[in-house]
């Protein structure tokens, strides 16, 4: 029996973004930090604010990153009819071409 592939193979590129949003992101906090420092902030302020930022970007990063994407929720009834709107026209290609048959219409 043939094995079938499990996994992606290792995507360099990927990691590298990954890393250096990592990184970026550290730099932004430590800016925060330093920024509060400067202002005379007490070090629970300075938790408190940077403890709240990151239970923000944890909690609410999938939302920004959908509303960065213009994505929107849409119920089961609209999916299906946007799918079949994208779909049609394809299928109506290659009806022409004589790629598949008519669908019994």
């Amino acid at each position: 029996m043939a094995r079938t592939r499990t996994s992606f193979g290792r995507d360099t590129g990927l990691q590298l973004r990954m890393l250096l949003t990592m990184f970026l992101l550290g730099l932004l906090y430590a800016g925060f930090v330093a920024v509060m420092f400067a202002a005379g902030a007490s070090a629970v302020v300075m938790l408190v604010v940077v403890g709240g930022l990151l239970a923000a970007q944890y909690f609410l990063s999938d939302k920004i990153a959908l509303h960065a994407m213009g994505a929107r929720e849409v119920s089961p009834q609209e999916a299906v009819a946007e799918a079949e709107a994208q779909i049609k026209p394809i299928f109506d290609n290659w009806r022409a071409r004589g790629l598949i048959g008519t669908g019994g219409t």
